[in-house]
């Protein structure tokens, strides 16, 4: 756990309204839907930066091997992500 969590649990506890304001804000349907479109745009900026770090390294001169992990961590991503798209399409 990071310290901002245990701040906030240490806060829950002597304030018994603001965890309950905080669980109602955890379950809201609107709430749930930012933070998924959230760290859906964040790991696409995560790939381009790795992408963008991998050619830098390629303009450097850097060992084949960075090269090789950054196609690998690309290609795990896109099929992951091929792969949830299929699972949630006959989900819904």
């Amino acid at each position: 756990m990071s310290v901002s969590q245990l701040l906030t649990l240490r806060m829950e506890d002597t304030d018994p309204s603001l965890r309950k304001r905080n669980e109602i804000e955890r379950k809201d349907e609107r709430n749930l839907a930012i933070r998924r479109r959230a760290k859906a745009l964040s790991g696409d900026v995560l790939l381009w930066a790795v992408i963008g770090m991998s050619w830098l390294s390629f303009g450097l001169g850097a060992p084949s091997w960075i090269l090789l992990l950054a196609a690998a961590v690309f290609v795990v991503k896109s099929l992951l992500e091929l792969c949830l798209m299929v699972r949630y399409q006959r989900e819904m």
